[in-house]
């Protein structure tokens, strides 16, 4: 399989000079970034990886700060074929529900304007559970299209099952804004990683 050089939540727009940023990274024949590379600038992103990966391939899904003020084309592959292995992806914003029991209309603290039929407001925990449904659908229907003969790894933004938290943090906001349960989806076999 693959040797990944696996980056996450780096938030390169804090750098000094982003450009000048360098990192070393290990033996790797793929750069997997799964996600907050950039906030709100998607093809910074794309520059900046590229960049780093020194001409190897980069898989790259979208962070939740990616989507902050900017309009992400729809047609962004979600599957793709490299170094003989099968990458499926999705933002999957997180849905909450390990912070334990959340009031769906408490805000979510990020600048997201939602319009609906009676104005606008700024992204609840409801609104963020039902993007979070679509997502884990669109995910679980891109890991079912494959034959089962190439490794399936799957990338996440948000750490993909509760075992990713220490035990004291579970039920906490951190916990629940920032995992995921998918075991439903990861302990099936059917993704390699």
């Amino acid at each position: 399989m693959a040797k990944l050089w696996i980056l996450s939540d780096r938030h390169l727009k804090a750098v000094l000079y982003p450009d000048q940023f360098r990192s070393e990274p290990p033996a790797f024949d793929m750069l997997v970034a799964a996600g907050d590379m950039w906030k709100a600038d998607p093809r910074q992103t794309f520059r900046v990886l590229h960049r780093l990966a020194n001409d190897e391939p980069v898989v790259f899904v979208l962070g939740n700060h990616e989507h902050w003020h900017d309009i992400v084309p729809e047609a962004l592959a979600r599957a793709q074929i490299l170094a003989g292995c099968r990458f499926v992806s999705t933002t999957l914003r997180s849905d909450c529900r390990l912070a334990g029991q959340l009031d769906p209309d408490t805000p979510t603290g990020e600048p997201i304007d939602v319009a609906h039929d009676g104005g606008h407001h700024l992204l609840t925990v409801g609104d963020a559970a039902a993007l979070h449904r679509h997502a884990r659908a669109e995910l679980a229907a891109l890991m079912d299209e494959g034959d089962g003969a190439l490794p399936l790894i799957g990338v996440t933004h948000h750490a993909p099952h509760p075992d990713c938290i220490a035990p004291a943090w579970r039920g906490t906001w951190n916990a629940g804004s920032l995992t995921l349960d998918l075991s439903a989806l990861t302990d099936t076999g059917r993704a390699a990683l």
